[in-house]
């Protein structure tokens, strides 16, 4: 696993959401979508990959997820802790959908504006993928949940 500045990839990412976005509303009017994670994050280290964040009504999750099987036929769904989780290939970056329902706990919004209110803790975010540039991904995903666990129970500043 091998992280880069966000700007490395923002032309990209900008094309890639601007076809997926108006796909994915079209498929589900009704949703909430956000593009969170690294690569929506000016000035964050990030692996490339690109994360939609997709908030549905209340009890629509397994439905909303269907529809978006049918747009993207070649995706591969799994369940995730917040929701189902869509991996969508073919894309020149990642593209993985997280479905969500409305109202639910939103970790990844939370850090998200964390990060982009905090100067501070992006910068010991990106000193952390740092420090697991090049090995296994594992063991990075098991110290940024401790760091994300962290700074949503800190208080702001």
């Amino acid at each position: 696993m091998h992280f880069a500045p966000e700007p490395s990839f923002r032309a990209e990412v900008a094309a890639i959401l601007e076809r997926i976005i108006p796909l994915v509303r079209a498929l589900l009017p009704a949703a909430e979508v956000a593009h969170v994670g690294g690569t929506s994050i000016p000035g964050a280290m990030t692996k490339g990959d690109i994360d939609l964040l997709i908030n549905v009504p209340h009890d629509t999750v397994d439905a909303s997820l269907l529809v978006l099987q049918i747009g993207f036929p070649d995706a591969t769904a799994s369940a995730s802790v917040e929701g189902m989780l869509l991996k969508v290939p073919g894309s020149a970056l990642p593209l993985d959908l997280l479905i969500t329902e409305r109202g639910a706990e939103d970790p990844a919004a939370r850090g998200r504006a964390r990060l982009l209110s905090d100067p501070d803790a992006l910068a010991a975010l990106n000193r952390l993928k740092q420090r697991f540039n090049g090995k296994p991904m594992a063991s990075y995903r098991r110290a940024k949940d401790v760091f994300f666990q962290q700074l949503l129970s800190a208080r702001s500043p």
